[in-house]
């Protein structure tokens, strides 16, 4: 009996070590494998980062547009449109009131049609905006531009920061997502010195040129991951996945992450869906 108790308390001895053994080498492999990804370029994820914060560099030059410009406006600079201190307050305020009505319908397409589509569009009220401003020969061709960009700029306020955070990896999220602000507050720069150098119809080209790059260089980039995950296309989810990330990257953790966190979105939207079947209504 003495000797099977030896024996159990040194297969049980024996146990224990290997499974400390396991656990070290596994904990091991984890700070080896982090290390590696640390070392690993991010220059993708950077590139989608500042591409789509293009949009807030934009946005920041709308905001700013009206620093230096107030007085050439009541001077006629413009085609010899002479405006009023009042009409001048009025085509610096339509910009926010163009800005609060589509902050909603922006949160419904960034979910119905997608991240890299809604923010494509949200590039389309800029042209509009700055074609009515760079043309104008009335107050009200002024407003309506003022309107228009106010529309994109806030459109791109919901829609930038959500793609960035979505296409970032956790360990530089944070990073990425400060990009914003800063080309914001470089879009107002930008506006106030092109405002202070140039004549008025010289520095309305200027600012409108900052859209048009965006929509060109955002063209080349992919699709949120994550939307795709959540539209259960997993495989246009790794596709777009590997595009964002370095080709040593290894991505099959991430996307792993990626599917158990949107996990609970597919199961609420197939409980919705249910109740759109008239079938499921019935039973």
């Amino acid at each position: 009996m003495k000797n099977l108790r030896k024996i159990s308390l040194k297969l049980k001895t024996r146990f224990e070590k290997n499974e400390e053994e396991q656990k070290e080498s596994s904990i091991v492999q984890e700070s080896d494998d982090k290390e590696k990804q640390k070392k690993i370029p991010r220059n993708p994820e950077y590139v989608a980062a500042v591409n789509v914060c293009l949009g807030a560099l934009g946005t920041g030059t709308i905001m700013g547009w009206t620093n230096n410009i107030m007085v050439k406006l009541q001077s006629g600079y413009l085609h010899g449109m002479k405006l009023s201190e009042d009409q001048v307050s009025w085509s610096a305020s339509f910009m926010a009131i163009g800005a609060m009505l589509v902050c909603i319908p922006t949160g419904i397409l960034l979910d119905t049609i997608g991240r890299k589509p809604t923010v494509l569009l949200a590039s389309i009220p800029f042209y509009i905006g700055w074609a009515c401003i760079i043309f104008a020969k009335f107050p009200v061709m002024l407003y309506a531009g003022r309107f228009f960009c106010g529309f994109a700029g806030a459109s791109f306020c919901v829609s930038a920061p959500l793609y960035t955070s979505e296409i970032a990896e956790r360990d530089i999220r944070g990073r990425l997502g400060a990009f914003f602000q800063l080309f914001l507050t470089l879009g107002m720069l930008y506006a106030v010195f092109f405002g202070w150098a140039f004549p008025i119809i010289l520095f309305n080209y200027a600012c409108a040129i900052v859209p048009l790059v965006f929509a060109f260089l955002f063209l080349l980039q992919p699709e949120s991951p994550a939307y795709n995950m959540r539209r259960q296309r997993p495989d246009k989810a790794a596709s777009n996945l590997a595009r964002l990330r370095h080709k040593d990257h290894d991505c099959t953790g991430e996307l792993e992450r990626l599917q158990a966190r949107m996990a609970p979105h597919l199961v609420e939207e197939k409980f919705i869906t249910a109740f759109k079947n008239r079938k499921a209504i019935r039973s």
